[in-house]
């Protein structure tokens, strides 16, 4: 059996916003691409593609010349956002799908306007007839759950795949994948799992 690979390549530790769930570090080191290059080239198995996280990627200035850099070596290239900064962010259309991962919480958490901001987005892709590649969100009690289950299914014409993880808080355990298995399922009745691994599920919307 062949493993595709999702390799994420972090390349700015800045960010506008501040989530209590965000794993970046102001002090993780940013490789260059040319170490990236050469990791990737030592993996012995297909890489599906390399993600472009942080931070905010849309936040870095040099965003489009390490696009440039992959995909001159033969590398998809996608991109994790938290869906505020809108420039330059349809550089990342491959066919009709916005190669880009839209990270989708609980509404409540946010200040209005980045939800504001997030619904600009999708309004974006719908007048461009695009798809945005995956929503992301993370969750830790059944609120979070239900909120962010209803903000895709509001949206469900907009995305592609969603992927579910449990989050990593201090002082507050991960939910068990088997109850976020059956909360979400129950919530997204007509979802397939696309894949299922420890503390995150992938689910193609139908």
């Amino acid at each position: 059996m062949e493993h595709l690979i999702l390799a994420t390549y972090p390349i700015t530790n800045g960010c506008n916003i501040t989530c209590p769930w965000c794993a970046h570090s102001k002090t993780q080191p940013i490789f260059n691409t040319r170490y990236v290059l050469g990791a990737l080239s030592r993996i012995p198995h297909p890489i599906h593609g390399v993600a472009l996280t942080g931070g905010e990627p849309f936040s870095c200035p040099d965003l489009l010349k390490i696009k440039a850099e992959l995909e001159a070596n033969g590398h998809r290239v996608f991109a994790i956002t938290n869906g505020t900064l809108h420039d330059h962010i349809f550089e990342f259309v491959t066919g009709n799908q916005l190669d880009v991962a839209l990270s989708i919480h609980n509404p409540a958490i946010f200040p209005e306007w980045i939800t504001a901001k997030k619904e600009k987005l999708i309004s974006l892709c719908r007048e461009k007839g695009l798809k945005l590649a995956a929503g992301l969100f993370s969750v830790d009690c059944e609120t979070d759950i239900s909120a962010s289950v209803e903000y895709i299914k509001k949206n469900s014409d907009a995305f592609t795949t969603a992927t579910i993880s449990t989050v990593y808080r201090k002082n507050i355990p991960a939910m068990t994948m088997r109850i976020l298995l059956e909360s979400v399922l129950d919530k997204l009745p007509g979802a397939v799992i696309s894949s299922l691994r420890n503390r995150q599920l992938i689910i193609t919307l139908l």
